[in-house]
């Protein structure tokens, strides 16, 4: 994870834009892992680790969204007043 972070570091120029990205790699792998360990099953046949993982994951990909969708330059929500 620290490569793939390392290596797109300068296409990750907004602000938060590189640690959403490790927050969704983080959440997709910890999604993962716990497949090989035996927890108690929480919801929709998912362990608690990965319904925490998934929201992470969601979260992080729509603050990713937003990020994209926002044109360099522009004022953030906090400056425009």
């Amino acid at each position: 994870m620290f490569a793939l972070l390392w290596r797109g570091r300068a296409r990750l120029r907004q602000d938060g834009a590189l640690f959403l990205t490790y927050l969704a790699l983080y959440a997709a792998g910890r999604f993962l892992l716990t497949f090989v360990r035996q927890e108690r099953v929480w919801a929709w046949g998912l362990q608690e680790a990965q319904v925490v993982a998934l929201l992470a994951l969601g979260g992080a990909l729509l603050l990713l969204l937003r990020l994209g969708r926002r044109r360099p330059g522009a004022p953030r929500p906090s400056e425009a007043a």
